[in-house]
């Protein structure tokens, strides 16, 4: 196939940008209220939907669904929220007490009843305190064992919600059980349930040193690379910053791809504006994306075919530069 990217791809917001932000310094923000974050969402010229969080979203979930359909907006994803709280400091599908993987796991249920209540079917997992800080601090084998066994209850819960598992190598845990898009793989391999993918979070795939393309045709070659976050960061830390700012060369490259392997799916921001306002990021955000989209567009296939076949790196950036900068 490999039509355009711009008619096939969807762009969504991540209401997490609206959400408060502080860090070991200071608050630097508080929260916009979350209806009020909808409304300006849906004022973004390209916004078809948005990311929502089980830790920003209101109780009452009808009048919620009411709100986004007024708005016209669907919701891509639902995130489960499982690396905030007190009681999630040591682990949530993995922790060694019974009761807190528990609370995890029912949390991750809620989260897809919620899910296909509000048109999606699609929810989010980061594992952000799963993980370890010191040597001789953690049994590998059975904590991974529990995370297996955590997703696969919540997979076998209900089958017409996706389970999207987002990788990610540090931070808040020095180190994560699931750091790179191999391990999340090997993951899903353990687990062996259909519906258990991937979110590919271009900035933790950043953090961990891989090639954005690369990494998504991996993710595709096995027919899990079900949902997309992009933002951008310098790969010391994960700064969520407006996508293709600082690694424009690469997200070029990543578009590409991803018309080659004709995906169809949501690209949305998962970004931070801590001393911006949240509407200039992600209205920023979607003019960025477009415009990578729109220069991987102009990428001819058969050229590349040759370029890659005869190893003709300088022809392939010669391409790329024109593409993305018409010079």
């Amino acid at each position: 196939m490999n039509s355009s990217l711009t008619s096939k791809i969807r762009i969504g917001a991540g209401l997490v940008t609206w959400s408060s932000f502080r860090d070991r310094v200071t608050t630097y923000r508080q929260a916009t209220e979350i209806f009020e974050a909808l409304r300006q969402a849906a004022k973004i010229p390209g916004v078809r939907g948005v990311d929502v969080s089980r830790n920003y979203m209101p109780e009452n979930i009808k009048e919620f669904k009411a709100v986004l359909q007024d708005l016209n907006l669907e919701v891509a994803s639902v995130g489960a929220g499982l690396s905030s709280g007190p009681n999630m400091v040591h682990g949530s599908f993995s922790a060694n007490n019974v009761e807190i993987r528990k609370i995890a796991i029912d949390r991750v249920k809620e989260s897809m009843d919620i899910a296909k209540e509000l048109g999606s079917d699609k929810v989010l997992l980061w594992f952000g305190q799963d993980g370890y800080d010191y040597h001789f601090e953690t049994d590998y084998k059975t904590r991974w064992n529990y995370l297996v066994e955590g997703i696969r209850d919540c997979a076998q819960y209900r089958d017409d919600v996706r389970l999207c598992i987002e990788y990610k190598a540090r931070e808040p845990k020095i180190h994560q059980f699931v750091n790179s898009a191999s391990t999340a793989l090997v993951l899903i391999q353990d687990v062996n349930e259909k519906n258990v993918g991937v979110l590919f979070d271009v900035g933790h795939a950043l953090l961990a040193d891989e090639t954005l393309a690369e990494s998504a045709v991996m993710l595709a070659q096995h027919n899990k690379l079900w949902h997309i976050h992009l933002n951008d960061n310098y790969k010391h830390a994960d700064s969520d910053l407006v996508p293709g700012t600082v690694h424009s060369m690469a997200f070029l490259e990543l578009f590409f791809w991803l018309k080659r392997l004709d995906y169809e799916g949501y690209v949305t921001f998962d970004t931070v504006a801590h001393s911006h306002d949240p509407y200039e990021v992600t209205a920023e955000s979607v003019q960025f994306t477009k415009l990578l989209i729109a220069s991987a567009d102009r990428i001819n296939n058969t050229e590349m075919d040759l370029v890659f076949s005869t190893d003709n790196a300088m022809k392939g950036l010669s391409i790329a530069r024109a593409a993305l900068f018409n010079h």
